[in-house]
């Protein structure tokens, strides 16, 4: 449930940005496919994955934070680390969140990304989609093992800032490289499908 006060710091923002050159970015985290997309993966995550009070979560890809916030709402006492390679992540990210949430915002880019707390329970990418099969296989390779993993992808290949589309859910497994599969599943988002897989890295990545 997001509470009122969230709701508030959200607009609040966007209410500031109006007739700014970032109003559209902002509003772009609110569209319907993303709310959706990250309440289908929190669903999942409780579903798939054990996470509790001082779980960390990691987020790569994070952009301004809003899923980063919805887990933390969702899971009471997790930790969440959003990474992103633009720089403007970590001021709005830091904006739009409430002043109590154990939310760290991080510039880097994820293909370069090692620095994993020992407490690390779940890594999120739900930016795949973005990101060529060489940085997603030099960013898997630096994931700790044993730890769950959530991707989400899609097959909106019309987008000019879409590189790594899939045209099934089989497809997108196959790129991701995960040995054990948790969840699998896809989501209609009218434009285009949102696919979602669940699971631990191959042992020998």
């Amino acid at each position: 449930m997001i509470t009122h006060e969230r709701i508030v710091q959200w607009m609040n923002v966007v209410r500031e940005e109006m007739n700014s050159p970032e109003q559209f970015r902002v509003l772009e985290n609110f569209w319907e496919s993303q709310l959706r997309s990250k309440m289908w993966l929190i669903e999942q995550v409780n579903t798939h994955c054990l996470l509790f009070p001082g779980s960390h979560i990691y987020i790569v890809g994070g952009w301004y934070g809003v899923l980063g916030q919805l887990l933390y709402e969702a899971i009471p006492g997790v930790r969440v680390t959003s990474v992103d390679k633009d720089e403007k992540c970590t001021e709005f990210g830091t904006r739009l969140k409430l002043p109590d949430d154990d939310i760290e915002f991080i510039t880097a880019d994820m293909q370069h990304f090692t620095e994993y707390s020992p407490d690390t329970r779940l890594v999120i990418n739900t930016s795949t989609e973005h990101v060529s099969q060489d940085t997603f296989d030099a960013w898997l390779s630096h994931v700790p093992h044993n730890v769950n993993v959530v991707l989400q992808g899609n097959n909106f290949f019309s987008c000019e800032e879409h590189v790594r589309c899939a045209p099934s859910l089989d497809a997108f497994q196959q790129i991701n490289k995960l040995d054990v599969v948790k969840f699998a599943g896809h989501l209609d988002c009218t434009q285009f499908t949102r696919y979602m897989t669940i699971g631990l890295k191959n042992v020998n990545y």
